[in-house]
């Protein structure tokens, strides 16, 4: 039923929007080469318009996404893509075995986004780092909707699908700035840097023209997130004792070899 719904009602009214808005823009701010070519995993890849900027430059890059069309695209971009709910955990991979992850736009949609960070940890080698992004809630604009008897769906979303209601919308989970680091603990990392993605104010009328202009709202972006940030991203990594670190390069160095049969993952 999941797979039908984001093939059906969600491919048609993301996924073209999802590929022309989201490039590798998106995370350059904290995408760090740790060698001439890593192995990549990018979850819910959609298209591949991120990550496969990655592959162009010789990066070994998979990625699981749960529409097939968007993984016909992310193949185009030399991302080694399948079809796969990451719904269902774990995923299927060997421990240790990816330099980066990247897990942008995709754990507000999850029934269990905790499983996935913690499987997350499992597959990252002992260096490795991940990049998430999400979503924040409950900015200013949300709560004045609020406090005025309306919904959390407003302009930002409107952009995307001008059809919107609430009853369809696609996030299931809800972070705010507290709750997103509490969360990437109970994952088991810690938040190395982040980044803030401020709210868009195009429907606030006079505020927005007179009073809360871009370069207003960035600043408050930056100095008053919880209020003035539509979005989180962060550079993420797991603290490892010694001991762990030594058996993890034993794995690497023992299990280095293709995850699993293409059978296994569709």
């Amino acid at each position: 039923m999941l797979r039908e719904y984001y093939n059906g009602n969600y491919a048609k009214a993301q996924l073209d929007l999802d590929e022309a808005s989201n490039t590798f823009s998106k995370i350059s701010d904290l995408w760090k080469e740790t060698k001439p070519q890593m192995r990549i995993l990018d979850i819910g890849c959609g298209a591949g318009s991120v990550s496969g900027e990655l592959a162009k430059h010789g990066h070994e890059v998979y990625g699981l996404d749960i529409m097939a069309e968007a993984v016909a695209r992310a193949k185009n971009r030399g991302i080694k893509a399948e079809i796969y709910d990451v719904n269902n955990l774990p995923l299927p991979f060997k421990d240790s075995f990816f330099d980066c992850i990247l897990a942008l736009d995709i754990l507000e949609h999850l029934f269990h986004p905790l499983s996935l960070l913690r499987d997350m940890s499992r597959m990252l080698s002992p260096q490795g780092y991940a990049i998430v992004f999400l979503p924040l809630h409950f900015d200013i604009r949300q709560r004045l909707r609020i406090l005025a008897g309306k919904g959390i769906l407003f302009y930002e979303h409107l952009w995307y699908n001008p059809n919107l209601v609430s009853w369809e919308y696609f996030h299931i989970r809800f972070y705010t700035i507290r709750e997103t680091e509490e969360f990437i603990r109970a994952g088991g990392f810690s938040i190395e840097r982040n980044a803030y993605r401020s709210i868009v104010t195009a429907d606030m009328g006079w505020l927005s023209r007179h009073l809360l202009r871009p370069m207003v709202i960035r600043y408050l972006a930056h100095r008053i997130p919880s209020l003035f940030s539509s979005g989180m991203n962060m550079v993420i990594r797991q603290p490892i004792s010694s001991d762990t670190l030594d058996g993890k390069f034993h794995r690497i160095d023992t299990q280095r070899q293709t995850p699993v049969s293409k059978q296994t993952m569709t």
